[in-house]
């Protein structure tokens, strides 16, 4: 379990790194989801205090709920968007090893 954390908060922190700087791409495709122009950095910020939160024993468990909603979002707005595979497969691959991890946690 351990492992996935480290694994899902670097992920976390690069991605939302990227959002946070306002990274080219990040700020087009929230364009595109037509999302408000401050949401990139909000969500970089969620994605980064998410990542940081699964370390700390009282947050962990709601920073996994956090980060799988955040990506129950994304994968949303890029079929929303009609996106091809493999651009929403980041999301959907870090919402399912976030799921993995609640269900670790959980049982």
């Amino acid at each position: 379990m351990f492992v996935l954390k480290i694994v899902l908060a670097v992920a976390f922190v690069v991605a939302g790194g990227f959002k946070i700087f306002r990274a080219k791409p990040m700020v087009d495709q929230f364009k595109e989801f037509g999302l408000p122009n401050f949401g990139v950095q909000l969500v970089g910020t969620l994605e980064v205090l998410g990542a940081i939160g699964l370390f700390v024993p009282s947050l962990s468990l709601y920073a996994t709920i956090g980060l799988i909603i955040l990506m129950i979002g994304a994968v949303f707005n890029h079929l929303k968007t009609k996106h091809p595979f493999k651009t929403l497969a980041p999301a959907l691959i870090l919402g399912i090893l976030s799921s993995i991890l609640l269900f670790l946690m959980i049982n």
